[in-house]
């Protein structure tokens, strides 16, 4: 059983309480400590590295530059908390950058850059792809 959270107006908000949360008291874990906990593994944290280091080239390969930020991610074998953490910053704040680039400043995409240790111009190359239609149908709906 896994118990879950919400993130609304920019702050995680528990669903129940634990204190009353019957998945909690049967023995089950909150969403978060589940996953940090099978990432505390060393074998299996480098397995999924490795699994998102074949999805990023696939994307790559699929579609280009066009998968956006987290392409890159995915690329580099990061999770979003594990790139939080190399940023300084929190996992919200990656997962709002990679639905919406538009809201990084400078500062922050030279941090992802550094993060992912890619050059910065690479960084802006995916927030502009990510932005474009797709397809030239897509601009044709869109107009």
């Amino acid at each position: 059983m896994v118990r879950a959270t919400l993130f609304v107006h920019d702050k995680w908000v528990e669903i129940d309480q634990l204190s009353s949360d019957p998945a909690i008291l049967n023995g089950g874990t909150e969403a978060g400590e589940y996953f940090a906990r099978r990432q505390r593994d060393p074998e299996r944290a480098a397995r999924m590295a490795k699994a998102r280091q074949k999805l990023g080239q696939a994307l790559d390969a699929t579609y280009g530059e066009r998968v956006g930020l987290a392409g890159l991610r995915f690329k580099a074998g990061l999770s979003q908390v594990e790139l939080a953490k190399r940023m300084n910053t929190q996992q919200p704040s990656v997962a709002r950058w990679e639905r919406s680039p538009e809201t990084m400043r400078y500062e922050s995409i030279e941090s992802l850059a550094n993060a992912l240790g890619v050059d910065p111009i690479k960084v802006f190359a995916a927030i502009k792809a990510q932005r474009q239609p797709k397809t030239t149908v897509e601009t044709h709906e869109l107009a």
